[in-house]
């Protein structure tokens, strides 16, 4: 399972964490429309390190927000 931290996203910096058996692309998109109204059809998730934990979300040429994942146990308790 993995856990996703989203920090300052889109205009209003929404901050939120969410948990997915897969971290995809489209997984990603959905939360992000989902949690901070981000309205561009045009959207990258970009990792900022070669271990894959953080990473930018980018509109256009914006950085609109950042988020990092973590893989946890199935058992694990998420705050």
């Amino acid at each position: 399972m993995f856990v996703c931290k989203f920090c300052d996203v889109g205009r209003n910096k929404a901050n939120w964490t969410a948990c997915t058996d897969s971290a995809t692309y489209d997984w990603l998109l959905n939360e992000v429309k989902k949690h901070a109204g981000v309205m561009s059809r045009c959207l990258d998730f970009y990792f900022e390190d070669e271990d894959f934990k953080h990473g930018v979300i980018e509109a256009g040429f914006r950085v609109i927000g950042r988020y990092d994942v973590e893989e946890v146990s199935d058992n694990a308790e998420i705050h």
